[in-house]
């Protein structure tokens, strides 16, 4: 199925997604940004293209993985041997009160960093359960936040992580199992998300200090801020303004 055929959205798909989702129209639009980024993206890769030619382009390309898998590894290099472990359980599923068990293993080698969710619970009936593309993307982000926190991303920084969770667990759920939306911040999803960082702060403590800190907006922020006072000032004069 093609949600957009030659250039035209088909309405009959936008439906379907619609139908099967608790929040239809935020997911429609999750659904369209991504289009428009791909939309746009491919603009640029052919504009780089055009500009360069194929065979440059696919050189720099497969150069700048390469050094994403190059300085990640030399990261995971300076990190400690071992293998460490954690678990937590949630309250419950959303529908009963029966507390759900998260379990994970992080074992970390020369040139591999295993994230392993082996020992966690059956999945649910509830919307908690957490996706296989979520679960990845939980122990991707704590590696890179471990060792190349302020590198660029590209594929090439997640070519050490190898990621096991069983098939039918809550780390790894099949159809037609709930599962809590990707964009949510509320509710279960960030504790799970979670569950790799334990392990990897006693196996690297320096390490894991950022996340613990209050955001604070930077200079760009501050100053639009101080831009949106200024004009509320100038809607509100102070007392004896005209």
């Amino acid at each position: 199925m093609k949600l957009i055929k030659r250039g035209k959205v088909d309405d009959e798909i936008v439906r379907i997604i619609k139908f099967n989702s608790r929040t239809p129209e935020r997911n429609m639009g999750n659904v369209y940004a991504q289009v428009s980024a791909v939309q746009t993206g491919v603009k640029r890769y052919l504009t780089l293209i055009e500009k360069y030619g194929v065979e440059t382009f696919d050189y720099c390309v497969n150069e700048i993985i390469a050094h994403g898998e190059t300085v990640a590894r030399r990261a995971l290099r300076g990190l400690p041997r071992g293998t460490w472990r954690a678990e937590d359980f949630l309250d419950n599923n959303v529908i009963s009160d029966k507390p759900i068990k998260m379990k994970v293993r992080v074992s970390i080698t020369e040139n591999s960093f295993l994230v392993d969710y082996t020992g966690s619970d059956e999945q649910v009936e509830g919307t908690v359960n957490c996706p296989l593309g979520i679960s990845i993307s939980a122990a991707n982000s704590t590696f890179k936040s471990i060792t190349t926190p302020n590198e660029p991303t590209n594929a090439g920084h997640f070519v050490p992580v190898h990621v096991t969770a069983p098939e039918g667990t809550i780390f790894n759920p099949v159809p037609p199992a709930g599962v809590k939306r990707r964009g949510g911040r509320r509710g279960s999803r960030r504790p799970r998300r979670r569950r790799p960082w334990r392990p990897c702060l006693r196996a690297a403590p320096h390490r894991g200090r950022g996340r613990r800190r209050r955001w604070r907006p930077g200079p760009a922020r501050r100053g639009c801020r101080a831009r949106r006072a200024r004009r509320r000032g100038r809607r509100r004069p102070g007392p004896g303004g005209a």
